[in-house]
């Protein structure tokens, strides 16, 4: 289920950042084991995630049209963004960071949104 996950998102990045990415077959999935000192987490300080969405014309356009959530994010996608889980899959691939825990900081921010 992890490697599906992993791929899924992948395959949903924008064209030229899947092409910058080298995925391992078999692929390996970091597991962090914690420690006292990380509270079991196995990271130490912090990694940040990160979704960046530019001002262009045709973005001032939607929302001054079409205002919904829906249409901004289709229009982000076009646009070429990475999504806050899709950075985290990559930082993943990196083993910065466990699949768990950026499933668990996304999947709390998606309920938000």
């Amino acid at each position: 289920m992890q490697e599906k996950i992993i791929k899924d998102e992948i395959d949903s990045l924008p064209e030229r950042e899947r092409k910058k990415i080298k995925i391992p077959s078999p692929l390996y999935i970091f597991k962090s084991r914690g420690c006292s000192k990380c509270a079991k987490k196995g990271t130490k300080g912090r990694t940040g995630l990160y979704e960046i969405l530019v001002m262009t014309e045709e973005l001032e356009k939607t929302i001054s049209t079409e205002p919904s959530e829906y249409k901004i994010i289709e229009e982000a996608k076009r646009q070429g963004m990475i999504t806050l889980k899709q950075d985290g899959i990559l930082k993943v691939l990196e083993g910065l960071v466990s699949l768990e825990e950026i499933l668990k900081v996304v999947e709390t921010k998606e309920e938000i949104i």
